[in-house]
């Protein structure tokens, strides 16, 4: 299954259409600013001069903008600032694992939670995902809410939730599940 993700993701990440976020042609538009431009093309050298693998070139685009071309890399180490940086642009980093268990692990090695996402048959994605040290986890889509439901993360991605009733429970790690 992995080489097939690989080769479907590597194509869309790859065909993606920098500009104007109001243009409705655009798929990527400019990061928050040329300093966070400067941080994700630091963690994607500091990769590919630690040995990672491009699937797809990405990087800084010149010109004006806080533009980042969308980049996937792969054979991630622990060395590598990605492994354990939060990469805030589109560098999408793919990690192979031989089975769920280890894929769990790893997921919850991070120390970071903000949220996450689970493919697959939905009873077994659902049980993966109660697994996952996450604030949220969508079931075969990405998480999205809206604003009634609690957001936020665990370790240090955040300590409380925002909206929803238990907004008011600001110290609670309740974890959201999100499927259609």
């Amino acid at each position: 299954m992995a080489d097939e993700f690989t080769a479907r993701f590597t194509e869309a990440f790859g065909n993606q259409k920098l500009g104007d976020p109001f243009d409705p042609e655009t798929t990527v538009g400019p990061l928050s600013s040329h300093a966070a431009v400067d941080i994700l093309q630091a963690q994607l050298q500091d990769a590919v001069d630690k040995g990672a693998t491009v699937l797809v070139p990405g990087g800084r685009v010149e010109g004006p903008g806080a533009f980042f071309q969308p980049a996937v890399i792969t054979d991630i180490t622990p060395q590598m600032r990605v492994y354990s940086e939060e990469a805030f642009g589109p560098l999408a980093m793919i990690y192979r694992v031989p089975d769920t268990d280890t894929a769990v692990a790893f997921a919850n090695s991070s120390e970071y939670g903000l949220g996450g996402t689970v493919f697959g048959e939905v009873d077994e994605a659902r049980r993966v995902a109660g697994q996952l040290d996450a604030g949220g986890v969508g079931i075969n889509k990405f998480l999205g809410a809206p604003v009634v439901i609690p957001f936020g993360g665990t370790k240090r991605s955040g300590v409380g939730r925002d909206l929803g009733r238990s907004g008011m429970d600001q110290f609670a790690n309740i974890k959201t599940y999100s499927a259609d």
